[in-house]
């Protein structure tokens, strides 16, 4: 996931590379900037189980890039997806993730009640590929949630130390709504008192930390909100071509043909697993921005010798690609024009499938 996680926190890099008061970097979806409303989460803390770590956590400015985006985006048996769009739509999280939090305030933003393991219901996870999140403390608070150990130790300078790093986010990332996970500790005793006046132009929402669950009631707050503040929703765009992929995704022919794969599908991609014995295949569909549809497949292999050997099998003669890897270990079998029809998408996948079952045959 390294090339993935370099290419999402480019811009959080060039912001805060220089910074002298912000230690834990935002996480800035690719999408943030482009928003007409840009929405900025406000976190409480990080907290350290291992308290010998405390200095090595203390300087590492990507943990907060790290939990948004390799956690959250290493959830379907390690499937490392490239983006929020290929996070797929029904996958369930740990019982007690922390990860629900991003969730639920999610589902809160596209006013959606998400359905796990259901796939006629929409997911909402693929909105924090337009928002920003970011932690108020800039050192850990306690060895676990609920706990404030350390902070009240050192209270005063956590407080100014926080203040001052928030200011220059503020600044930096010029919010128009920033969702507070904290009525009570965060909203009202350590963010500024006079935060309205300080930033004027700003909409502060807060909730309850959403780890848990999130309330029925905040969805219909947040719903009032938008109206009262005429806020635009742009931030909940769908991908462009996600009516296709869920179109092609629920083909009878290529449900039937995919029975022995796992099967799953986000906001722009679908994916096919086939297990078999110690190999796994698994092939991406994949929509661009421009329209076009490619195909790749990765063999789930450390050595790219590996890959490159069972591509060259001749059941998948038929895409007649040149036999090389991509920069992030997956082999392009072809492209799809952007004006092809969803048949010939389909029959692409049909072959794709059967070459991929043609592989493990003796």
């Amino acid at each position: 996931m390294g090339i993935v996680y370099n290419e999402m926190t480019k811009e959080t890099e060039r912001l805060f590379q220089n910074s002298k008061s912000v230690k834990y970097w935002p996480y800035i979806g690719k999408g943030y900037f482009k928003c007409k409303t840009k929405i900025l989460v406000l976190g409480e803390s990080h907290y350290l189980t291992d308290p010998s770590r405390i200095k090595e956590m203390e300087d590492y400015s990507g943990w907060t890039n790290e939990v948004v985006i390799w956690a959250y985006l290493d959830q379907n048996y390690s499937q490392n997806f490239s983006s929020f769009d290929d996070f797929p739509k029904w996958i369930s999280l740990p019982k007690d993730s922390y990860l629900k939090g991003y969730r639920n305030t999610a589902k809160m933003l596209v006013q959606n009640v998400y359905s796990e393991n259901n796939y006629t219901k929409q997911g909402s996870d693929y909105v924090w590929k337009n928002l920003a999140f970011y932690n108020f403390f800039q050192r850990p608070v306690a060895s676990r949630p609920g706990r404030h150990d350390w902070l009240m130790a050192d209270y005063d300078n956590y407080i100014k130390q926080a203040r001052m790093a928030l200011d220059e986010v503020m600044k930096k990332l010029e919010p128009d709504v920033v969702i507070v996970w904290g009525k009570a500790d965060l909203n009202k005793k350590w963010l500024p008192a006079n935060k309205e006046q300080l930033y004027p132009n700003v909409e502060f929402f807060p909730i309850n930390h959403p780890s848990y669950n999130i309330r029925r009631e905040y969805i219909k707050k947040w719903n009032e909100f938008v109206k009262q503040c005429n806020i635009n929703e742009q931030y909940a765009d769908h991908h462009l071509y996600y009516k296709r992929v869920e179109s092609i995704f629920f083909d009878k022919r290529l449900k039937d043909a995919s029975k022995s794969f796992c099967r799953w599908f986000g906001e722009r991609s679908i994916g096919y697993r086939l297990n078999q014995k110690e190999n796994a295949m698994i092939l991406l569909v994949t929509m661009s921005e421009n329209g076009e549809t490619v195909l790749t497949l990765s063999t789930r292999k450390e050595s790219d010798l590996e890959t490159i050997k069972i591509v060259k099998n001749p059941s998948f003669n038929i895409f007649d690609r040149k036999r090389s890897l991509n920069c992030d270990g997956l082999f392009e079998l072809c492209t799809i024009a952007s004006n092809a029809t969803d048949e010939d998408v389909i029959s692409k996948i049909l072959i794709a499938l059967k070459a991929m079952k043609d592989c493990f045959e003796p």
